[in-house]
């Protein structure tokens, strides 16, 4: 099965050293697969990815936080 956009996104950033913080939906809609730069916050540097879903007739936009600790 080949994997989507958003998670091929979110393999490069783990590789990186990222890690996956937690999920959010977001108000602005961007492309799959889009990182999003977010504030740096309590020493960590965060991003979200930007992942596509479906619900019958209804699709719908969720993100994925990743954080790592910042770099001084």
């Amino acid at each position: 099965m080949k994997k989507t956009a958003g998670d091929q996104a979110m393999d490069r950033l783990i590789d990186e050293g990222w890690t996956v913080s937690h999920t959010a939906t977001v108000r602005r809609y961007m492309p799959a697969g889009t990182v999003s730069p977010m504030c740096s916050k309590d020493g960590n540097d965060y991003c979200r990815v930007h992942h596509g879903r479906s619900v019958g007739r209804h699709s719908y936009q969720i993100t994925t936080v990743m954080r790592r600790p910042s770099k001084a």
